[in-house]
């Protein structure tokens, strides 16, 4: 996902959550991945992983 340019922050050690960088205008790019079954969830003003940005998160379970 970092090569297309996408800013992505990896914690599945810690958390098994996978976070993408970003608002609204990532809403039609993520649900390509739901094919790898990473179904992504909005947070709009983020949290503490994601400096309170603006990010969508995505749970994996290994």
């Amino acid at each position: 996902m970092t090569a297309i340019g996408f800013e992505v922050i990896d914690f599945r050690l810690k958390s098994e959550t996978l976070y993408v960088i970003g608002g609204n205008e990532l809403e039609k790019s993520l649900p390509t991945y739901q094919s790898h079954n990473l179904l992504f969830r909005p947070m709009k003003k983020g949290n503490k992983t994601t400096g309170f940005r603006p990010a969508w998160f995505a749970k994996i379970k290994a």
